[in-house]
């Protein structure tokens, strides 16, 4: 990729979009290492793409490729942040990140120009389904699984619409739902015994729902299903 790049730029009639797009997939490239330095260089391929694509007239590829930029940043950046204490505005930054792209996302939806082939519409709500499911494992860190919870069942329903319930994003939709609801049942801001309770009973059947649905992904003895069983 960084080869094709540097072949990009030497060609004098290139495309802005053509760069951007080049550097969208070594940011996601990069990510994959989980290595700080090469998620550091992810966040400025993604920051570099964002630039040029903005310089762009603003057509339904460029938005959906501004929104992919800061989708793909927000969510590192976030995950960055996961084992580190007082990593606060890091966290703002991220989720500040994760509700732009998920506006941009929400815009192509509405917007009467998306026709029903576009990009698709599919992939659009996929897309959408990510940045919530990454916007409540932040709202958790930064205000607890309360306020968290609807946005876990935001992306489970855009989930359950594109990819159905036998999908392994799906599962792991059902799983962090589940697992939300579990903290909750123990949160110091739960204190009725019948409210803790039904949070456990709606945690049982998310998880029981997730471990199915792995199952039928042929997952069902690894480690994701152990880490449901666990939980």
């Amino acid at each position: 990729l960084e080869s094709l790049l540097c072949l990009i730029r030497n060609c004098p009639r290139v495309e802005e979009i053509a760069e951007a797009r080049i550097l969208i997939d070594l940011g996601k490239a990069l990510k994959f290492t989980w290595e700080e330095q090469d998620l550091k260089n992810a966040l400025l391929c993604f920051e570099k793409s964002r630039e040029l694509l903005q310089k762009l007239p603003t057509t339904l590829d460029i938005r959906f490729h501004i929104a992919d930029c800061l989708k793909a940043s927000g969510k590192i950046r976030g995950r960055m942040t996961l084992r580190k204490e007082g990593a606060h505005e890091q966290r703002l930054s991220a989720l500040n990140e994760l509700l732009e792209s998920k506006a941009i996302y929400q815009s192509l939806l509405e917007d009467s120009s998306t026709d029903e082939s576009y990009k698709s519409v599919l992939v659009v709500k996929r897309k959408l389904a990510s940045c919530l499911k990454e916007q409540a494992e932040l709202t958790n860190w930064l205000h607890g699984p309360a306020k968290a919870y609807r946005f876990f069942k935001a992306a489970l329903d855009f989930r359950l619409a594109v990819d159905g319930e036998q999908h392994m994003t799906t599962a792991n939709v059902l799983f962090s739902l589940g697992k939300n609801c579990r903290i909750q049942s123990l949160w110091h801001n739960t204190p009725q015994k019948h409210r803790r309770i039904a949070l456990l009973d709606e945690s049982e059947e998310h998880l029981i729902r997730a471990l199915i649905a792995v199952e039928k992904c042929g997952l069902g003895r690894g480690p994701v299903a152990g880490k449901m069983h666990y939980q």
